[in-house]
């Protein structure tokens, strides 16, 4: 039986669900011993942000501006300002040419005054904040101070450009990371920092883009020769079966890398938090990019960006992920990731989207004097610590939209990718430059997600790893947009789901090439599907003609948008499908007659068919990124409906249409939040 609930909301809103009963929670956070910080993992307000600096960066001119450090004033009275706005964690200088204490390891910077660093993190703790480094990981800041770095540089893979080593980049497979685990127990020992937030986390030279990756050197061959037998393979090649398996062996390394060195900086001091930024998002595809996979790892991913798709992403991976942005939106003409002025606002509003998919925000700090900011930075803070009860706990299940890994990484020579990115490169979106195939993924899953967001459906990610019985079995609808990496075993998996009750919507190329790329003669889920594939077409506009009068008085005599390479498909003869949806012969809607004019292809564009207990709709054209493009309400709409019609969610949300909802489990306890589209 479906539970209708209603709320009329402001901008935000916390409800409580229990026992049947609807209750509104003002919980605060939970006490902290005077001088005694919480655990890393129950803080929700961090702070990124430099204070010793003498020059801040001018992101318009890629150059430094003079700073006075601490803006002018007495340390003391500056770190009580950061922990009187409601600072938990912060995370603050750690190299300027040379590390900021009296190192052991690392060479120091003489310019700065000795107890400089010392005031700043004894104040810090007397306040009750965690005071961590900002630091860079594989591409160490003062490398050029260490001479034997020099010789555990990374050398990336040919990739037709002819790139060398730049070294600043290090190899992983070198004694860099003893070099690395002694450094970061110096800096915890003799520094005093508590733990990190690590930049430059990838095996990768970052210039130019994209990416080269790495490593093949003499420490990257010697790994791989001694750990698969096999030489490292001599250039990019997607074609090849060995160098396909050198892509994911390299995921299986950084781990170990993170791995090993939290673990050695936690024999030192139990309980120090390491934070990497985690390379999960648009245009970072193999080269730089991070493994999708559930996580069970003691130090923290980042996300550097903040979205609902991101927020489900990073929670897919550990509940310990943290979403990393600035406290303002960027204005790069006037500073480097702010404007001068915080308004609360906005940084309240994204910062309550992440609390509600149960995640901590690091807010970086602008370069601007702190008086200007520090009032809108503490109304934040306080507005986020009301969430603290509600961390962690378990998602309410209802969609799961897959986020592949192996579609981003070995989807790149389809055709339906490339005619795709070659959409996006010719829009006028900001840094087109930077479109990459993984683009045309990442639309398509951030779509699905805002459409179950329009019509207030619960809605996780998953990964490739969750393609089994147990994985699937707690979701009633599976999304698999654009999948077109699936293994045999993963669609077998997909097969039992259907057959024994679950829902699946798959889009354009689902299931056309095996988990390493390789195309087959056709969609290996066709059976479930009910249609083959006969091929791609280019033309973006999108008019689909509807087959029931159900649908017509639901939404019309036809449904529009725009999405490029759509599949073009048949239903299978022995198939017993509904044709909901064809595609118009008609590129343009102005000028249609629907009374008069024949514009009917006929050619499936959208289809349902049943097997067994369960309920398949497959879709030719890439709705989720059609939606991201012009955000038109009736393609929600129509997407929400099929949904709804074969799996009735457990609880109905009636709110305005423009804020997202997000229900969890936790404390015993159902809760719903409504937050600010």
């Amino acid at each position: 039986m479906t539970r209708r609930w209603f709320l009329a909301t402001g901008a935000s809103v916390l409800a409580m669900l229990k026992k049947g009963r609807m209750a509104l929670s003002a919980a605060g956070a939970p006490a902290v011993k005077p001088g005694g910080a919480m655990p890393f993992g129950k803080t929700v307000c961090r702070l990124y942000m430099i204070c010793m600096r003498t020059e801040a960066y001018w992101e318009a001119t890629h150059s430094g501006v003079p700073r006075v450090p601490f803006d002018g004033r007495p340390i003391e009275e500056y770190v009580d300002i950061i922990a009187d706005i409601g600072t938990e964690v912060w995370f603050l200088d750690s190299n300027m040419n040379g590390v900021l204490y009296p190192s052991k390891v690392l060479p120091q910077n003489k310019d700065v005054p000795a107890d400089e660093l010392a005031r700043v993190l004894k104040r810090g703790k007397e306040r009750g904040m965690i005071m961590g480094a900002l630091a860079q990981l594989t591409e160490p800041e003062g490398h050029q101070l260490v001479p034997e770095l020099k010789a555990w540089e990374m050398y990336p893979i040919d990739d037709g450009r002819g790139l060398k080593p730049d070294g600043i980049c290090m190899s992983i497979y070198s004694p860099f990371v003893d070099w690395t685990k002694r450094a970061m127990a110096d800096m915890v020992q003799v520094g005093g920092y508590e733990g990190f937030w690590f930049d430059g986390c990838a095996m990768a030279e970052r210039n130019p883009w994209p990416w080269a990756a790495g490593d093949v050197g003499p420490y990257g061959q010697a790994a791989y020769q001694r750990e698969t037998g096999r030489d490292v393979p001599p250039k990019v090649d997607f074609h090849s079966q060995g160098f396909r398996d050198w892509v994911n062996w390299r995921y299986e390394k950084m781990l170990d890398f993170f791995n090993e060195v939290t673990e050695s900086t936690c024999k030192v001091m139990p309980g120090q938090a390491t934070v990497v930024n985690y390379y999960a998002r648009g245009q970072l595809a193999w080269e730089v990019a991070h493994p999708l996979r559930r996580l069970d790892v003691k130090w923290f991913p980042s996300f550097e960006g903040e979205s609902s798709l991101l927020c489900k992403v990073g929670w897919a991976l550990t509940p310990n992920t943290e979403i990393w942005f600035w406290a303002e939106r960027s204005i790069p003409e006037l500073a480097n990731g702010e404007s001068p002025y915080v308004s609360s606002d906005e940084s309240i509003a994204r910062g309550l989207r992440v609390a509600a998919h149960g995640l901590a925000i690091d807010l970086a700090g602008p370069e601007t004097d702190i008086l200007i900011w520090k009032d809108s930075m503490k109304a934040t803070f306080a507005a986020l610590k009301q969430w603290r009860p509600y961390m962690g706990g378990d998602t309410v299940k209802y969609a799961a939209v897959l986020v592949s890994q192996q579609s981003r990484d070995f989807a790149v020579d389809t055709d339906m990718f490339v005619a795709e990115e070659k959409s996006i490169a010719a829009s006028a979106e900001p840094r087109k430059s930077r479109a990459r195939v993984t683009d045309v993924l990442w639309r398509s899953w951030q779509g699905f997600v805002e459409i179950n967001n329009a019509g207030h459906l619960m809605t996780d990610v998953i990964f490739d790893d969750s393609l089994s019985a147990k994985g699937l079995a707690p979701y009633p609808i599976v999304i698999i947009a654009n999948a077109a990496c699936l293994s045999d075993a993963q669609c077998q998996v997909l097969r039992g789901y259907v057959k024994n009750g679950g829902a699946l919507i798959a889009t354009q190329q689902a299931s056309m090439f095996d988990e390493w790329g390789i195309k087959r003669q056709n969609f290996a889920l066709a059976d479930l599907l009910g249609v083959d594939y006969v091929g791609v077409e280019d033309e973006p506009q999108q008019i689909l003609i509807p087959h029931s009068e159900e649908l017509k008085e639901k939404f019309g005599y036809l449904v529009a948008f725009m999405a490029s390479a759509t599949a073009r498909v048949k239903v299978r003869p022995e198939a017993r499908v509904d044709v909901l949806y064809t595609k118009s012969s008609r590129g343009c809607a102005g000028g249609i007659a629907v009374k008069v004019d024949e514009f009917d292809t006929g050619a499936p564009a959208i289809v349902r068919n049943k097997v067994g207990r369960g309920t398949v709709y497959y879709i030719a054209a890439d709705v989720g990124t059609g939606y991201t493009n012009h955000w038109q309400r009736q393609l929600a709409d129509l997407i929400c409906h099929l949904e709804r019609a074969v799996a009735p969610p457990a609880f109905e949300i009636h709110a305005p249409k423009l804020l997202e909802a997000r229900g969890g489990l936790a404390s015993g306890c159902s809760w719903v939040s409504f937050l600010g589209s």
